[in-house]
């Protein structure tokens, strides 16, 4: 296991090199700064979400929205006044230049919101919108997937008591269009999310109508790949 000590050392630090070129540029997330929940995972609702387990941690989810999956539903416990720091953005594709997202809280005591929600909430919860109609627009390039977004200002939602609570980003409109949702601002990365960073890679390229590939230099490709299989190999070595 010593042997592989030193070349894990000098590819962390190369890994730590590249990625920090990669970054140079980034505003919108990326797959380094969020784990990625889920890329345009179909259908979800009230009784199907996806479970987060913090809402601390910088989290995202990727969603196209049509008739038959409208939106997109996560789902955690929730705190008293704890703030839930959220997000969105819709890919920089002329076609969703107007398109507007929305995000609700969906959470026990909250008011019913005006307008209702497109979606039935249990009976005892109410809705705090994030409406990015309301929000600021700017662009956003993720220096690792090469992808753009139009990203809106990020805001804070807070349940007023504790309990089973939900996010759910959706089009006020209906129709269809895409769109990505955060929670969290905290990065957690680790090195065990390297496996999945070249997979997600690839479809959060296609979710943007993009090439497959990736907007990283080769050689920050090959350092990840390289790196996930010292420490695969670290991992299994006889001590």
């Amino acid at each position: 296991m010593k042997g592989f000590l030193f070349p894990c050392v000098a590819l962390s630090a190369v890994f730590v090199c590249g990625l920090a070129g990669a970054q140079e540029e980034e505003k919108a997330p990326s797959p380094w700064t969020h784990r990625v929940v889920v890329v345009n995972g179909g259908a979800t609702s009230l009784t199907t979400p996806h479970e987060i387990a913090d809402t601390d941690a910088a989290q995202i989810g990727y969603h196209a929205a049509t008739e038959t999956a409208p939106a997109l539903w996560f789902a955690f416990e929730g705190s008293y006044q704890k703030p839930l720091t959220v997000r969105m953005g819709v890919p920089k594709i002329e076609s969703y230049r107007l398109l507007r997202p929305c995000m609700a809280l969906v959470a026990p005591g909250l008011p019913q919101p005006e307008p209702p929600l497109p979606f039935p909430v249990p009976p005892g919860y109410g809705a705090i919108v994030y409406d990015t109609a309301d929000q600021a627009v700017s662009d956003g390039r993720d220096g690792f997937t090469g992808t753009r977004s139009w990203m809106f200002a990020a805001d804070t939602l807070s349940p007023v008591s504790a309990g089973r609570a939900f996010l759910v980003g959706y089009l006020p409109e209906g129709g269809a269009g895409k769109f990505w949702m955060t929670v969290g601002d905290e990065t957690r990365f680790r090195f065990a999310d390297l496996f999945g960073v070249v997979s997600k890679t690839v479809e959060i390229r296609r979710f943007h109508e993009m090439s497959d590939g990736f907007g990283a230099t080769v050689w920050q490709v090959v350092t990840v790949l390289g790196l996930a299989l010292v420490i695969t190999l670290v991992a299994v070595s006889p001590k």
